[in-house]
C-alpha cells in the first residue's frame, strides 16, 4: 500500500500533516503519495518516510499527481531524497507528478536529478 501525507488544519488554524494509507496500489509496488500542497511545512514527515524506506530497502517512489502546490524546498528535497536512497543502494523516482510539480522541477531543469520517469517541456 502507498504511504499518504494529507495537509490538514486544526480549529485554531494550525497546519499539520496526517499521514496513512493510500487506498489502491500503484502499478509496480508501493510509493509515497503527496496530496495537497508539497512545501517546506510537509518536508520533515517525508524525509522520516525516505530514510525509513531507505533502511528497510525499499525503493523509494513519489506518486504526485494529487499535489497542487509545490515550493523551492520541495524540489531540493526530491534531490536530496534521491541522493540518499542512491547512498543506501535504493532507487528513488517520481513515478507520477501534477502539473505543479512538473513545472516547479522543469524550472530548474532538474526531471533527471531527481528521478522523474515522465516526458517535461521545457518550453
Amino acid at each position: 500500500m502507498a504511504t499518504t501525507v494529507e495537509a490538514t488544519m486544526d480549529s485554531a488554524g494550525r497546519r499539520g500533516e496526517k499521514t496513512g494509507e493510500a487506498k489502491g496500489k500503484k502499478e509496480g509496488g508501493e510509493g509515497i503519495r503527496v496530496e495537497g500542497a508539497m512545501t517546506i511545512y510537509r518536508l520533515p514527515d517525508l524525509k522520516r518516510e525516505v530514510i525509513a524506506r531507505a533502511a528497510a530497502k525499499k525503493a523509494v517512489v513519489f506518486l504526485l499527481d494529487k499535489v497542487s502546490e509545490v515550493d523551492t524546498a520541495a524540489v531540493q528535497f526530491l534531490l536530496w531524497a534521491r541522493r540518499y536512497a542512491a547512498a543506501h543502494g535504493v532507487s528513488a523516482t517520481v513515478e507520477s507528478a501534477s502539473l505543479s510539480v512538473l513545472e516547479a522541477v522543469s524550472f530548474f531543469r532538474a526531471e533527471e536529478a531527481v528521478g522523474w520517469r515522465g516526458e517535461a517541456n521545457h518550453g
